[in-house]
């Protein structure tokens, strides 16, 4: 309770920029363990069942979070629909897709895959926001195309030796998480216009969290056969990389921008596949490396282009 009662009078403040910095970095490095430990728990429960193991525990989290926040925005109808689906595309069924990705794809594979979110943000927001892009987001878009389909190539590969079992079908779930991300990048665009960040990460992750309690069934059955570790590291998902990385993230922006925020996530892939290499003992052939570097260059470049646009 005193640290809820310290959240209720000091989140709305200006943090110092080191305990901005520390908490955007506890957010990264939590996120990038999701990757290494949805690999390990997708052993033991299928993706619908540990995303509602995740994001029940993420909901609990937020539920204090959220009742302790200061002058909430008031809701209506219209806000709860458009907050359920945001939440329910752009982290439920996000969350589904990547634990599903996740049963062929490595760790490291799948967050330089997912990274590759911010070019699908440009194409989508020329799409439906008719905004313009220039020669280097072009080419942004190009080399990052160029590096997925070399990593899928090799991830194929890799798999189809070890397993004799595709990998596409996870590359496939993981791109089409990236477009549920894209779709949540875009509502919360609009969303942010009349809530608070955090009031929108809370609503968001408990609508997350109802959309697959259809998962119910699946988990109960599932908690009854899984490992003590595997239920274990389900909470940690729900703790850490999703309620309070968010919150992290959300903190951090109180001081830094969001151009220089979301720059300092592209160290994201390299800390998931060093982790992959340490934790899981997976390999990452020099093709694969290529490209993901390759994929991740399209997004930076693209950022670059667009801090320099706003100077």
């Amino acid at each position: 309770m005193n640290f809820l009662n310290f959240f209720k009078k000091n989140f709305n403040k200006e943090y110092p920029l080191w305990f901005a910095l520390l908490a955007l970095g506890l957010a990264i490095l939590f996120w990038a363990s999701a990757y290494v430990v949805i690999r390990v728990d997708i052993k033991e429960f299928s993706a619908g069942a540990l995303g509602l193991l995740r994001y029940g525990t993420a909901a609990m989290v937020m539920l204090l979070i959220y009742i302790f926040t200061p002058h909430k925005t008031k809701l209506n109808l219209k806000d709860l629909f458009l907050i359920f689906i945001t939440g329910a595309i752009g982290l439920g069924l996000y969350n589904i897709l990547v634990n599903q990705g996740e049963v062929s794809v490595p760790a490291g594979a799948a967050s330089f895959i997912v990274s590759t979110m911010p070019v699908f943000s440009v194409i989508a927001a020329c799409i439906f926001l008719k905004e313009k892009i220039n020669f280097f987001g072009i080419f942004g878009v190009f080399i990052s195309f160029f590096g997925i389909v070399l990593l899928s190539i090799s991830q194929h590969e890799q798999a189809v030796k070890n397993t004799g079992v595709s990998s596409f079908s996870g590359i496939i779930c993981l791109l089409l998480a990236v477009f549920c991300a894209v779709f949540y990048g875009l509502m919360q665009k609009k969303l942010l216009k009349k809530f608070k960040a955090i009031e929108l990460v809370c609503l968001s992750i408990f609508s997350a969290f109802f959309v697959q309690i259809i998962f119910l069934k699946d988990l109960i059955h599932e908690l009854s056969q899984a490992s003590g570790m595997a239920v274990g590291l389900g909470i940690y998902l729900g703790i850490f990389p999703a309620a309070l990385a968010y919150l992290g993230y959300t903190i951090a922006l109180t001081r830094l921008s969001m151009i220089k925020a979301n720059m300092s996530i592209f160290i994201l892939p390299f800390l998931a596949l060093l982790m992959g290499w340490i934790f899981l003992g997976e390999r990452f052939s020099l093709l694969a490396f290529l490209g993901g570097v390759l994929a991740l260059m399209g997004p930076v470049l693209i950022h670059c282009m667009r801090a320099r646009k706003l100077k």
